[in-house]
């Protein structure tokens, strides 16, 4: 869907598209999906694996009934929840309950080849489940976002770029 202006206050979505997608290798629990800014190719991490399956679905050139999602390759983690790309596509932040991972882009790597080097782990506040995760629009920082779960309270904390 087109992203709402921020100055309007009661905004109604109701222009939107639906991506039905297939894994290549079945059914898997996924809840991580990311957008390459500079391919505009789709990325999804299952998540319940010991080492997690990297999906790529190829930036359509037109919405079809199912967009096919191939396995790329596997990665060293487990419970991925969220992934996130920042918003000039260099650099990327996966996490689980208990970690968060961070890359960065050097020259014209691709998302697979980028995953596919060991992470740095950044300071995390543990959340009671922890499960969302985004760039801010300008970069100078990301999000989190835990669910609210039984006397735990979600909340949304800012994570500024030092």
């Amino acid at each position: 869907f087109e992203e709402p202006l921020l100055s309007k206050e009661d905004q109604v979505i109701d222009k939107f598209d639906t991506l039905i997608f297939q894994l290549s290798d079945g059914v898997r629990d996924t809840e991580a999906m990311m957008i390459d800014p500079l391919t505009n190719d789709a990325f999804i991490v299952s998540k319940r694996e010991d080492s997690v399956r990297l999906y790529k679905i190829y930036a359509p050139t037109k919405l079809r009934d199912t967009l096919q999602a191939e396995f790329i390759t596997k990665l060293p983690f487990n419970k991925i929840v969220a992934a996130s790309i920042s918003p000039d596509g260099t650099e990327v932040l996966m996490k689980n309950y208990d970690h968060l991972y961070y890359w960065k882009r050097s020259g014209e790597e691709t998302i697979p080849q980028l995953l596919q080097r060991k992470p740095v782990e950044l300071n995390y506040v543990q959340e009671a489940q922890g499960e969302a995760l985004a760039w801010s629009l300008d970069g100078t920082g990301f999000y989190t976002l835990s669910e609210t779960v039984k006397n735990y309270k979600g909340y949304l904390i800012y994570y500024r770029r030092k």
